[in-house]
């Protein structure tokens, strides 16, 4: 099945089988400042991964970008746990510029 998730590229889902995903930062910006900003984003993959019904398999974070490898039950779910983490983005570049 081909989902196209907006402002992502169409990808064609597989159940099952694990999925190479890539996160940028707004025009490969910095998304992450501080141990702490690694951090919270680990704990919000976590908990929305639980809750998406996603499996992570690995993921490497940068200061502009973040690797996942993941596997997801059904074909929304993907969808749903990034929609999830870019909120989680926006608030650690909020709390970022707000600082400075």
């Amino acid at each position: 099945m081909e989902i196209n998730y907006g402002t992502l590229t169409s990808i064609i889902f597989l159940p099952g089988y694990p999925q190479h995903i890539i996160q940028r930062g707004n025009n490969r910006q910095a998304t992450f400042f501080t141990d702490e900003d690694y951090k919270v984003y680990l704990d919000k993959l976590s908990l929305y991964a639980d809750k998406h019904k996603v499996q992570i398999h690995a993921y490497v974070l940068m200061t502009n970008h973040v690797h996942l490898l993941l596997t997801a039950v059904d074909e929304w779910s993907f969808s749903k746990l990034m929609q999830s983490l870019g909120g989680t983005m926006c608030f650690i570049l909020i709390k970022h510029t707000r600082n400075q």
